[in-house]
């Protein structure tokens, strides 16, 4: 009963002790999965894609409580999943299976900056990679990197900054110059479109850096973008990754 107890406190459900599963929410079910996983105090826990049936803000919340119990436990574990942005937070090593093919292993960046095949760069999101030439501190919590004349706005990590990357997903296009701040606010020219499946690969140049957008077929429609016409890219803060 100490053992149930402790384990009902480390996944916090104690107050969930008397009910049914059926009485459960989906997180909560999860937390009980859990529990019963951690009762037999494994050495190895498999946990095959646990968050994969929760909402997004459920499962955001319950990967911070994963990574809780497993600092506090060190148990070595093999966590399964298709969402990269999972597999960021979560690993401390990655392994990219793809039919059945080990592709790569790695740290989550090693994995994101230097993908050993193009299917470990599909899986990851094509990103735009760019080659750092200096880190400044500018205050607030953010710094300034130089990338090939071009000076983007990154999160401060405190060290120098090597190389950052950026998916085509999370730049904004526009073919007017939008409203609002002008951090990582870029004026470029259009060099080539390819429309595929689900929306448009837009390549825009900016000075000497021609960055990859994606844009989801029903927006690209209404940017009305052509080759060489002007076109503006934001490049958000909280999606740009680094690598020191």
């Amino acid at each position: 009963k100490s053992r149930v107890n402790d384990l009902l406190a480390l996944t916090k459900i104690e107050q969930l002790a008397d009910r049914y599963p059926s009485k459960l929410s989906g997180g909560e079910r999860q937390r009980a999965a859990m529990a019963r996983a951690l009762a037999t105090s494994p050495k190895v826990l498999l946990l095959d894609e646990p968050l994969s049936s929760l909402d997004a803000r459920s499962a955001k919340y319950l990967r911070t409580e994963l990574k809780q119990i497993h600092r506090k436990l060190g148990i070595t574990t093999i966590y399964v999943t298709h969402n990269l942005q999972e597999a960021e937070e979560m690993a401390d090593r990655i392994a990219v299976v793809h039919e059945g093919r080990l592709e790569q292993t790695g740290t989550p960046e090693e994995i994101f900056f230097t993908p050993a095949s193009q299917k470990v760069s599909d899986f990851i999101g094509a990103p735009n990679i760019l080659e750092c030439d200096y880190t400044k501190t500018a205050g607030q919590g953010v710094a300034e990197v130089g990338c090939s004349g071009l000076s983007i706005i990154v999160a401060d990590t405190g060290r120098p900054i090597r190389k950052l990357a950026v998916l085509p997903s999370d730049i904004y296009i526009s073919a007017t110059n939008p409203p609002g701040p002008e951090i990582n606010h870029f004026k470029g020219t259009v060099t080539g479109i390819e429309v595929v499946e689900n929306g448009a690969r837009i390549l825009v140049k900016v000075g000497n850096i021609t960055f990859m957008v994606e844009s989801p077929y029903h927006l690209y429609e209404t940017l009305n973008l052509s080759e060489g016409q002007e076109a503006y890219i934001i490049l958000r803060i909280g999606r740009i990754r680094t690598y020191e």
